[in-house]
């Protein structure tokens, strides 16, 4: 990342208005599946057990326990539970937003990341 585009993010960071609505832990029942859902919050989900997919972007993801995947709001997104042992996970939603514009239309990020301190994330929660 160069200069100016550190610059830039820290200016959108200093500026951002962000509000949690709702964070739990849940672990997903069998009906946990939707598709081409457009939601209007961000979400954060901190896999801790279990198996499913989430379909973001036209990519395809099977996060595993230890992962955390940020689903940012206004893109279509998909999800289910694979077998008998559906998503345990902490979770949350929340907006994040740069005047009138959501934070992550603003910044590319990745939406699925290995978690190092999986016990400080989880005291996070």
């Amino acid at each position: 990342m160069d200069s100016n585009q550190l610059q830039r993010m820290r200016s959108y960071l200093d500026n951002t208005q962000m509000m949690v609505t709702m964070a739990y832990y849940s672990k997903v029942g069998p009906n946990w599946r939707s598709n081409n859902l457009l939601p209007d919050v961000n979400r954060l989900y901190f896999i801790r057990e279990g198996e499913g997919w989430i379909r973001l972007r036209g990519r395809l993801y099977h996060p595993k326990p230890g992962q955390l995947l940020l689903l940012p709001a206004g893109m279509r997104l998909s999800f289910g539970r694979l077998g008998d042992n559906g998503f345990g996970k902490y979770w949350c939603h929340f907006t994040a937003t740069v005047g009138d514009v959501n934070l992550f239309q603003m910044l590319e990020l990745p939406h699925c990341i290995d978690v190092r301190d999986e016990a400080g994330l989880e005291k996070q929660f």
